[in-house]
C-alpha cells in the first residue's frame, strides 16, 4: 500500500516494514509478480513511494529518473522486525494498523550457504556442533553422584554439630608410665654392615624387582568421533524486499554423525624379575626397649612408679593420661581426657555442662 486508502496521501519515505507474527502467506500470482519486481522507489520530486514496476510517479507523474529505491534487508531468525521500523536516518516510527496489509511472500525462498543462526542471537552465525552432550544415563549418574555427595556432607555436618549435656563427675582415673631401655647386643640383617657392627655371615637375597618386557598382546578399542553426514536446509530468517513483502530465507549447514572405529594395537606385557644382592648378618650393640614402670589409679593422687636402673639401663621418656567419667540424668556415660591441671580441678559429684558430638566425644567442659 503506497497511498492512504482514505485520503490518498503518499506513504512517507521514512517508513520501513515489519513482519507481524500472524502475517499471511500468499500464492496470488499478481502479488508474487509485484513482490518479485524489486524494492519500491521513492520519488525524488514529491517523496511518494512507487512500485518498482512503475516508471513514473503515481503521485506527481514525474519520471523515475535517479530516484532512490528502498533497501533490501536480510534478517536472521532472532532479529526479524516485529513491531517497529527503522528509517534511513535512524529514527524509529511505529507502523500502527498497517501490518496486516503487508503480505508475507512464500515463493522459492532464497537459500544461503551459511552457518546456522540461533533463534535469539540475531547474528546469523553459529558453528557446527563438535562436542558431545551427555546421555540421559550420564545425566542421571551425575545427579545421583551430586545427591550422594550432598547427603554425605550433610551427614558429616550432623555428626560434628555439638549438643549440650548436663552431667555429673562420676569417677576420676589416671595412668602413668616410664619407658626403660637396656644396652644389649642384638643381631640384625642389612645390605651393608653399619659402623660398630660385627660380621656374622652373608647370603643372597632378593633386593628388588625390575619390570622386563615379556611379550606383546593384541588389544582393541573403540575410537568414536564425529564425521560429516550431509547437508540440511533450515529456516534462517526473512528478507525484507523493500516493497511491503517479506520472503523466507533458507540456509544450509553440515550435519554430523558419530562414527566408531575399532582400532587394534599391541600392548606390551611385562614380568617382574627379581634382582639379587648380598645380605649381611651382624651383631651390634644398641639401646633397645626393655620394660615400662607403670602406675595407675581411680583417685585424686597420681604418682610415678618407683624403679631401679641397672648399669646398662636408662630411662627414655614418660607418658601420662588423665580421664574423667561423666554421667547425665539418663545414665549415659561420657569420657573426657584432659591435662593434669584441668583434671585436678574436677571433683567427684560435681555438676558440669559439656558439649558433645553425635559420636559421643566430649568437645568442651564448663563448670557450673
Amino acid at each position: 500500500m503506497r497511498v492512504c486508502p482514505d485520503c490518498g496521501a503518499p506513504r512517507p519515505d521514512d517508513v520501513s516494514f515489519y513482519l507481524s507474527e500472524d502475517a499471511p502467506a500468499t500464492d496470488d500470482e499478481e502479488q508474487l509478480l509485484e513482490a518479485r519486481a524489486g524494492a519500491d522507489w521513492v520519488c525524488e520530486h514529491c517523496g511518494a513511494g512507487n512500485s518498482n514496476r512503475q516508471e513514473s510517479c503515481k503521485q506527481c507523474g514525474a519520471d523515475r529518473g535517479t530516484s532512490p529505491t528502498l533497501d533490501v534487508t536480510d534478517y536472521s531468525t532472532g532479529a526479524i522486525p516485529r513491531g517497529s521500523s527503522r528509517s534511513p536516518g535512524g529514527a524509529h516510527s511505529r507502523v500502527g494498523g498497517v501490518a496486516s496489509r503487508f503480505q508475507r511472500l512464500v515463493v522459492n525462498a532464497t537459500t544461503d550457504d551459511e552457518p546456522a543462526a540461533s533463534d535469539d542471537s540475531g547474528t546469523g552465525q553459529a558453528s557446527p556442533w563438535l562436542g558431545s552432550w551427555p546421555s540421559a544415563g550420564g545425566i542421571n549418574l551425575a545427579v545421583l553422584a551430586a545427591i550422594g555427595i550432598a547427603a554425605a556432607v550433610l551427614g558429616m555436618i550432623w555428626l560434628i554439630i555439638p549438643r549440650n549435656e548436663s552431667v555429673t563427675v562420676q569417677e576420676k582415673s589416671w595412668a602413668r608410665a616410664i619407658t626403660i631401655e637396656a644396652y644389649r647386643t642384638v643381631r640384625e640383617e642389612a645390605w651393608s654392615i653399619p659402623a660398630g657392627g660385627r660380621y656374622v655371615g652373608e647370603h643372597s637375597a632378593i633386593s628388588h624387582y625390575e619390570s622386563v618386557l615379556d611379550h606383546y598382546e593384541t588389544r582393541s578399542r573403540q575410537d568414536c568421533h564425529q564425521v560429516p553426514d550431509g547437508i540440511e536446509t533450515y529456516s534462517c530468517g526473512v528478507r525484507d524486499l523493500g516493497n511491503g513483502y517479506f520472503e523466507d530465507r533458507t540456509c544450509t549447514r553440515p550435519t554430523y554423525r558419530i562414527q566408531c572405529d575399532t582400532e587394534h594395537y599391541q600392548e606390551p606385557v611385562y614380568r617382574q624379575e627379581p634382582v639379587y644382592a648380598t645380605k649381611y648378618t651382624y651383631n651390634i650393640d644398641r639401646w633397645v626397649f626393655d620394660r615400662k614402670a607403670e602406675s595407675s589409679g581411680v583417685n585424686d593422687t597420681p604418682f610415678w612408679a618407683t624403679f631401679t636402673l641397672a648399669e646398662n639401663e636408662r630411662e627414655n621418656g614418660r607418658s601420662e593420661e588423665y580421664h574423667v567419667r561423666l554421667v547425665n540424668k539418663t545414665g549415659m556415660e561420657f569420657t573426657y581426657s584432659s591435662p593434669e591441671t584441668e583434671w585436678a580441678s574436677f571433683q567427684v559429684g560435681e555438676p558440669l555442662a559439656i558439649k558433645v558430638n553425635r559420636l559421643g566425644k566430649v568437645l568442651k567442659v564448663e563448670q557450673k
